[in-house]
């Protein structure tokens, strides 16, 4: 993903998949995996508060999301 605004949505990340394009099947399914993982957390914790921006100090729910991340990354070999 570029540092700047996709040139086709102008969103930062991408949201219209023009970003994307150029990534492997793999690297696709790698995005897809942790977002799917993101999505699995957020559903066993729907009340968790994250921090607005990544400049603001991490809450608990913050290192809560990176330990499961971790572990799914960890697992999944």
């Amino acid at each position: 993903m570029s540092l700047s605004d996709c040139p086709k949505c102008w969103d930062t990340p991408c949201e219209c998949g023009w970003e994307y394009r150029n990534y492997s099947i793999e690297g696709l399914r790698k995005r897809s995996d942790l977002l799917n993982n993101i999505i699995s957390f957020k559903a066993l914790f729907p009340d968790a508060k994250f921090s607005a921006w990544s400049s603001h100090p991490e809450t608990e729910d913050d290192k809560k999301l990176m330990e499961f991340l971790r572990a799914w990354e960890t697992n999944k070999l």
